[in-house]
């Protein structure tokens, strides 16, 4: 059985040290924390902690930015973060710009104003790995306890409507688990089947977090089954080439993003 808790933050100050709030919001909850639980955070806090933000008028537009701004109506300041942010530009829809960033596909490298202070944008943590680690053993003290930490944020999944939760960072936690070389319920060998888990679970708490102002920035996820069959990664990432959808692409429509952006 998969359980998922939320947990209530309220409103997370620019610059709050989150540990502290999330051990006393998981005691709120009156469970006691369980070898192999997962606490997923979303990665606004995180941000938001590490005081990730850029005020948009502060930022001038290069002439790229008001190409692109002017070809997917965006504001020119904002175009310019996320070319400031991403490693790649593909292209984009109207509003958004679809980018590659710290090797993952996402819309505006990451870049966000949904719940960011008035005239500001919320970036991704600056190393979101290095932020999994330090908030895990951070909770870990507090809890005396062996727990892994997710960092949460949204995605959108190609022809399909809404967003998903994507595993931005993961910390003690096996992240994916192999199926290739085993056998089906036909006995026929799994020739390429990964599963993602940490997508899954990341999945799970954003469902409880929601997008809007719900103030339940973080989750308690538990699992009582805990050995899966397959063999366990913790890699998520893979190369461009090995992408169905990047490597169906790659040679007609993806460019490096200087080149990108001065072909607009």
């Amino acid at each position: 059985m998969l359980t998922v808790i939320p947990l209530s933050l309220g409103r997370i100050p620019i610059g709050a040290e989150l540990s502290a709030r999330i051990a006393r919001a998981i005691r709120k909850t009156g469970l006691r924390i369980k070898s192999g639980d997962v606490v997923a955070v979303s990665s606004k806090i995180v941000s938001l902690s590490d005081r990730r933000l850029v005020k948009l008028s502060s930022v001038e537009p290069s002439d790229s930015a008001r190409r692109l701004a002017q070809r997917f109506t965006m504001e020119p300041s904002l175009v310019q973060v996320v070319l400031d942010e991403a490693d790649q530009v593909l292209g984009g829809a109207k509003g958004t710009l679809l980018t590659v960033k710290n090797g993952v596909l996402t819309a505006n490298a990451g870049i966000d104003e949904k719940n960011a202070p008035k005239g500001h944008v919320v970036s991704w943590p600056k190393d979101p790995e290095r932020s999994a680690r330090k908030l895990r053993a951070q909770l870990a003290a507090a809890f005396h306890t062996k727990l892994s930490v997710i960092i949460v944020d949204s995605r959108v999944t190609p022809l399909r409507l809404g967003t998903s939760g994507l595993a931005l960072a993961t910390a003690g936690c096996r992240s994916t688990r192999d199926y290739r070389g085993l056998k089906d319920l036909s006995g026929r060998v799994i020739r390429i089947t990964q599963h993602n888990l940490a997508d899954d679970l990341a999945s799970s708490a954003h469902a409880v977090m929601g997008e809007g102002a719900e103030s339940t920035p973080a989750a308690l996820v538990r699992m009582a089954k805990t050995r899966f069959p397959g063999r366990v990664s913790a890699h998520l990432k893979m190369h461009p080439r090995r992408c169905l959808i990047l490597g169906t692409l790659r040679p007609r429509r993806t460019r490096q993003m200087p080149n990108l952006a001065r072909s607009w």
